[in-house]
């Protein structure tokens, strides 16, 4: 079965912590079949606090064939 996974960050080394979580999904889900190109946007703003300042998102997609 192929299934897409949205990808996103916002805190710290974003490229470091999309890159892992697609290690572990291709080592814990299945077999990653193509990774998009990461893009970068902007946050929304919080419910509860919409003058919260957020960093920028970097954002991907990967498409993984999985047995799950």
């Amino acid at each position: 079965m192929r299934i897409v996974v949205a990808l996103g960050s916002n805190l710290g080394e974003r490229e470091a912590v999309l890159s892992r979580a697609i290690l572990l999904l291709e080592r814990e889900v299945g077999e990653v079949v193509c990774i998009a190109n990461s893009i970068e946007t902007e946050p929304l703003n919080h419910p509860s606090n919409p003058h919260l300042v957020q960093p920028m998102y970097l954002n991907s997609a990967v498409l993984l064939d999985t047995v799950l």
